[in-house]
């Protein structure tokens, strides 16, 4: 209020995703978000601009869909800590230059020996998560996290934009198609659907569900998750966490705790 941004616009998202009112409401929403743009720059984005976006976007879910596959492999050839820098990278590298990046880093992880020796291959799921500190705090105790269902994770690129209609189409229906968060409260079943088919594609043998404190509505998407694992026999750790690491030692106390039940349970 005392200095205003340069620019600000807000983005009203619907709480439900499926049917035709919330798909009219988000294509809406971006429409407004693209000619605020316009008339804050003095610039056009035109339909043709928005497809080579679009198709160079998709280029970066395509490239990280690789890497997430190699992390399926018996032995991966990266780290959760490494997958997570990746995937951050993209939130704020040139697009053009972080796709030849990502295409070099393939070819040398493809080229690397695997990852062996690990005491259990977890997955994290859960809230906003953008500090590989906590994913590097896990595997330094014998933990290797080879996937997860996390909005700078496999969320990120799980649904790729089609530029077959018009693009402000495209991108909104592939926010709303694409595993959602708890604010949309329709999709309690797919979301515990989407964990599930991501448990058996990469043999895990644990999950680790965290979240930001106070964050209602990841504490209460926890109910519906656990009982989902449980019906699964996945052992689960719940994390209420601070924004940065803190509280190291209770935070490592718990996970050593959590890889020997898993090593118990596996013998």
């Amino acid at each position: 209020e005392k200095r205003p941004y340069p620019f600000m616009h807000f983005l009203s998202i619907p709480h439900k995703a499926g049917g035709a009112g919330p798909m009219q409401w988000y294509r809406e929403e971006v429409t407004l978000f693209k000619e605020a743009l316009e008339n804050a720059f003095g610039v056009e984005i035109s339909p043709e601009a928005l497809n080579e976006a679009i198709d160079l976007h998709n280029e970066s879910r395509s490239l990280l869909r690789k890497l997430y596959e190699l992390r399926r492999e018996e032995k991966p050839p990266v780290t959760g800590a490494e997958s997570l820098s990746i995937v951050l990278a993209a939130t704020t590298t040139p697009r053009d230059h972080y796709n030849r990046l990502l295409r070099n880093v393939l070819e040398e992880l493809q080229a690397r020996e695997g990852i062996s020796g690990h005491r259990a291959r977890l997955m994290i799921v859960g809230s906003e998560y953008d500090d590989p500190a906590y994913t590097t705090l896990m595997e330094d105790l014998g933990g290797l996290v080879v996937t997860d269902a996390l909005c700078f994770g496999s969320k990120y690129f799980a649904e790729p934009v089609t530029t077959e209609e018009d693009p402000i189409i495209g991108i909104a229906a592939s926010y709303l198609d694409r595993p959602s968060c708890p604010r949309m409260s329709d999709r309690v079943t797919e979301r515990a659907d989407f964990i599930g088919k991501m448990i058996e594609e990469y043999n895990v043998d644990g999950v680790v569900f965290q979240h930001i404190r106070y964050c209602d509505l990841w504490g209460g998407e926890a109910i519906y998750v656990g009982k989902r694992l449980q019906e699964l026999g996945i052992p689960r750790l719940s994390l209420e966490r601070e924004y940065k690491l803190g509280g190291i030692g209770q935070v490592k106390t718990r996970i050593q705790a959590f890889l020997e039940r898993i090593e118990i349970e596996h013998e």
